[in-house]
C-alpha cells in the first residue's frame, strides 16, 4: 500500500511591506503537522526570475518554500501546497512632515516668496532619519481652489494651500523611493 505525505497550510503574513533599507524576511504560519512533529520552511526569492539572497529593494519577489527536517518524523512525510506567493516591497514615499501650515502676514512684504520661506517642514528617510537638508524642495502658495501660485498676498492676508514638490536626492534609487507633490492648507 502507499502513504501519501500529509498536507501542511501555509500561510505568508504581511506579503506587502514598504521598503526600508532593511533585509525583509517573511514571516509565516506553517501548521497541520502530527501531534510531535514539528517541520520547518525555509524561503527562498526571486525577482524578475533571478534568485536573491535577501529581500531589501522594492519589488515583486516570488517565493517558493521548501519543508526541512524539525523533530518527530522526517520533512519527506509532509508536504506544502505554497504556489503563486508573492512579497510585494513598495517604494518609500518621500513626503514633506510636520508643516507649519500657518504663516504671519506683514503688510511690508506682499510677494508670496516671503511667505513661502516661513513654510518649515521635516523629510524622514526609509529609515527614520532626518533627510530634510538633503532634499530640494520647491514651495509655493497656491489658491485655495485650484492650483494656481499666488504671486502676491491679499493686503489682509487671506487663506492659501502650500504646495511642497520634493526632488529625489542624488544616490537615491529611483526604484525604491517615490516623490509627489505635497499639497497642504
Amino acid at each position: 500500500y502507499k502513504v501519501d505525505p500529509k498536507p501542511l497550510d501555509f500561510v505568508l503574513n504581511n506579503a506587502n511591506v514598504t521598503y526600508n533599507k532593511q533585509a525583509y524576511v517573511p514571516d509565516y504560519d506553517l501548521t497541520g503537522a502530527v501531534i510531535g512533529d514539528t517541520v520547518n520552511a525555509v524561503l527562498s526569492a526571486r525577482e524578475n526570475g533571478v534568485h536573491v539572497e535577501t529581500i531589501v529593494d522594492a519589488g515583486t519577489y516570488d517565493i517558493t518554500v521548501s519543508l526541512v527536517d524539525g523533530t518527530g518524523a522526517p520533512a519527506g512525510n509532509y508536504t506544502v501546497a505554497a504556489d503563486g506567493l508573492q512579497v510585494v516591497v513598495a517604494p518609500y514615499e518621500i513626503i514633506a512632515r510636520e508643516i507649519n501650515t500657518t504663516l504671519f502676514f506683514n503688510s511690508a512684504e506682499l510677494g508670496a516668496a516671503y511667505y513661502e520661506g516661513q513654510m518649515k517642514y521635516t523629510v524622514i528617510d526609509a529609515d527614520g532619519t532626518d533627510i530634510t537638508g538633503s532634499v530640494t524642495v520647491t514651495r509655493d502658495l497656491i489658491g485655495l481652489n485650484n492650483d494656481e501660485a499666488v504671486e502676491t498676498v491679499a493686503d489682509r492676508g487671506g487663506e492659501y494651500r502650500a504646495s511642497l514638490t520634493l526632488e529625489l536626492p542624488a544616490g537615491y534609487d529611483p526604484d525604491n523611493y517615490s516623490v509627489q507633490k505635497n499639497v497642504y492648507k
